[in-house]
């Protein structure tokens, strides 16, 4: 602890009645590798050592803005442009205070890039690329950005030693051009500012926008349509195979029912078809053939044993009520003839019986069976 004393041209004295402390210097811990820089600077250079919060401040020649001294033990510095006369291996003095450390930087290309050949048409829609070289060389991703505009950025999606892919705004950011769709594109790295052109935003295509509309609209009533076709057609199906069993049920049902009275009816019909089968012609050309003659009612006292409603019943009886008259007559007609001596045989017997009528009643009942229907049964 001491006194400071200030003398101005030998003429003035100030003394500093405060006392004040000397520190110990700092110290530094030198690295066998070269710290590197592009040769525009602003490369970040870090030193570490000791006692850095001893010092009041801490430069580097050639640059503007002070070291940062995040802790006691580094100082975070930025490098300067490299003196273009020079080889790229360059030594850059830093100053602690009243020390001086000398550090050896080596320099690089900096990153280039190449400008649009044209006025750059945007879509609103897709991303831009932007060419370059050495374009990661000792700077990050973090490091760029891509300017839109006055106010816009471009949004870096990817990149590499030669391209840098982004994403622009799609609303037009403010510009500084006469066309208010046209705006610059600047790419920035540490200290370097590259104007790569400009890029104009292209305008909104109404009818384009419309079409497109359409479509989709299209394309949503068309399969709004679809799936309720495909709905109606289920239900009409399902409502088709409902009907078809009711009727194939109701179908089965009065099929069961007829069947049951066709079973009846059958019955019935093959009983009347028993006696309607009976040809009375045949029978009676069977029996004249005959050498013997059988007696007129042979044959007929079995119908009398069938059911009243058989026809010959019905007939039979009508023949009992109406022909009695005509059996009698034919009887004495015939004892007549027998007494004179003409029925000599069997054949002049039925030729009298043939002469008498008896042989037309057998006709006239004939034809009573054909009047009745059974012959129709037959048939």
């Amino acid at each position: 602890m001491t006194q400071l004393q200030i003398v101005i041209d030998d003429l003035t004295v100030l003394t500093l009645n405060e006392t004040f402390q000397y520190l110990p210097d700092p110290t530094f811990q030198i690295s066998n590798e070269t710290a590197r820089a592009l040769e525009s600077g602003g490369v970040t250079l870090t030193i570490r050592g000791e006692g850095f919060n001893n010092v009041g401040e801490i430069t580097v020649e050639r640059v503007d803005e002070p070291c940062s001294v995040p802790e006691d033990t580094s100082a975070v510095c930025e490098t300067p442009s490299k003196i273009q006369i020079q080889q790229n291996n360059q030594t850059v003095r830093v100053y602690f205070d009243g020390i001086i450390l000398q550090v050896i930087i080596e320099y690089v290309d900096d990153p280039t890039f190449e400008r649009f050949s044209n006025v750059l048409e945007y879509d609103k829609e897709s991303p831009i690329q932007i060419k370059g070289r050495n374009i990661l060389n000792l700077a990050r991703r973090e490091d760029y950005s891509v300017h839109i505009g006055l106010d816009g950025k471009c949004i870096i999606t990817d990149i590499d030693m030669l391209f840098i892919t982004c994403l622009p705004p799609k609303s037009v950011p403010r510009t500084n051009k006469t066309d208010v769709d046209t705006v610059h594109v600047i790419v920035e790295v540490i200290k370097i500012m590259a104007y790569i052109g400009d890029m104009q935003y292209t305008k909104d295509d109404n009818n384009f926008s419309l079409i497109v509309g359409l479509l989709i609209g299209g394309l949503v009533i068309s399969v709004i349509i679809g799936i309720s076709a495909i709905s109606i057609l289920r239900r009409q199906k399902k409502r088709a195979v409902e009907k078809c069993k009711m009727e194939m049920s109701e179908g089965l049902s009065e099929r069961r029912a007829n069947l049951r009275n066709g079973d009846e009816l059958e019955h019935i019909e093959e009983d009347e078809m028993t006696y309607c089968e009976i040809n009375p012609d045949d029978e009676l050309q069977s029996n004249t053939n005959k050498n013997i003659h059988q007696d007129v009612n042979d044959g007929y006292e079995d119908l009398a044993h069938r059911s009243q409603k058989d026809p010959y019943n019905r007939l039979h009886q009508e023949s009992a009520d109406t022909g009695v008259g005509d059996m009698t007559n034919v009887d004495t007609r015939t004892e007549d003839l027998s007494a004179s001596g003409y029925m000599k045989n069997v054949d002049t017997r039925t030729e009298d019986l043939s002469a008498s009528g008896y042989m037309k009643n057998v006709d006239t009942r004939t034809e009573d069976l054909s009047a009745s229907g059974c012959m129709n049964l037959k048939s």
